[in-house]
């Protein structure tokens, strides 16, 4: 087994329709070299070919100076290289060099309309590298952070005499939550087992990697040792969710009564009362016509449903039956929008 990550595999896949792939997305334990192998392949396809790059950030305070640290666990491995960066347009970008020529750019997710304004600057870009594509909080995401990052990549994907032309995504990152806005975007939340491997979308494909060197380093790590047991460990080592608890987490069948529908971030949640056993159960399949219809935040309020506030007795029977441990839930996205709907 390789001591370090190697993503060989995933770069010769196809994805669910036979086609080569846009995206490539890798999620796994820490320290297992995913990072530095696409970093990489970056490097050597501009040393090789000429090729550029993107290093694509989240917020612009992440850009300026970003060569140190993308190029600083890179620099054992080209000791005769160097690599320097200069902000162009007052910091709407980061222009990258190495040995003095011009190689790549850094660019951030959160300003989509500035970089779509200077889109023509992108046209040698021939790869993006997207680390830590799973924020380690809800609160490091950008807000509406799946159209920032699909308005970015058209607007790199310009140029070359094509409105718009083949450009990979690497998208890495430790395990953090089922629930990141990419995994639900493409739907992978409800698909994933622990047992998956790699997995194929439309456009996509995904490798759940776990280096066992890594972990087994992590888990001789007398200082992780003081933490075990706890969450963070469990991540680090064995290769768990870090902001994920899966209790409660089942499918159902049998006899129910609906009850109400909930619409949580745009999506819709049916919630069930079954008679055995005699559990609240949250799912995805809905009934239309129930008049039920309950909007969990202010940005899920429109025509038929109501405010959470003007169901405050159904709610308050609901926490009863979450404390009791009374509820489950067919994946993390219906749990996730029902502890929205019981939060105070």
């Amino acid at each position: 087994m390789d001591k370090y990550y190697n993503g060989g595999k995933i770069l010769q896949m196809k994805d669910l329709n036979g086609q080569t792939p846009e995206i490539f997305m890798v999620s796994g334990n820490r320290s297992a070299g995913k990072t530095t192998y696409f970093s990489r392949k970056l490097v050597n396809m501009f040393l090789e070919k000429r090729r550029k790059f993107v290093l694509l950030y989240r917020y612009k305070y992440m850009v300026t100076h970003c060569e140190n640290s993308f190029f600083g666990n890179l620099k054992m491995f080209y000791p005769n290289c160097e690599m320097t960066g200069k902000t162009r347009q007052g910091g709407i970008y980061y222009e990258l060099f190495l040995n003095g020529k011009s190689c790549g750019y850094a660019l951030a997710l959160n300003n989509p309309d500035t970089i779509k304004n200077i889109s023509s600057m992108f046209y040698d870009v021939d790869a993006v590298l997207f680390d830590e594509f799973q924020a380690t909080s809800d609160a490091g995401y950008c807000s509406d952070e799946i159209s920032k990052f699909i308005s970015v990549h058209q607007s790199m994907a310009r140029g070359g005499g094509k409105q718009s032309r083949y450009l990979p995504v690497y998208m890495l990152s430790n395990k953090s939550s089922l629930l990141n806005p990419y995994f639900t975007a493409f739907g992978i939340s409800d698909r994933l087992r622990s047992d998956t491997k790699f997995m194929r979308g439309t456009g996509w494909v995904l490798e759940m990697n776990k280096n066992e060197h890594a972990a087994q380093a992590q888990a001789e790590s007398t200082f992780m040792q003081a933490f075990a047991g706890s969450q963070f460990y469990a991540h680090s080592v064995d290769n768990m969710y870090l902001n994920d608890n899966v209790k409660f987490v089942e499918r159902m069948g049998g006899n129910n009564k609906y009850m109400a529908t909930i619409k949580f971030n745009n999506c819709e949640y049916s919630i069930r009362e079954y008679d055995t056993p005699h559990v609240i159960y949250v799912s995805t399949g809905v009934d239309s016509n129930n008049p039920v219809k309950i909007a969990v935040t202010g940005d899920d309020h429109q025509t038929d449903y109501v405010l959470k506030q003007s169901y405050n007795y159904l709610i308050t029977n609901l926490r009863i039956f979450y404390n009791w441990g009374l509820i489950r839930f067919q994946n993390l996205n219906c749990k996730s929008a029902f502890l929205g709907l019981i939060s105070y």
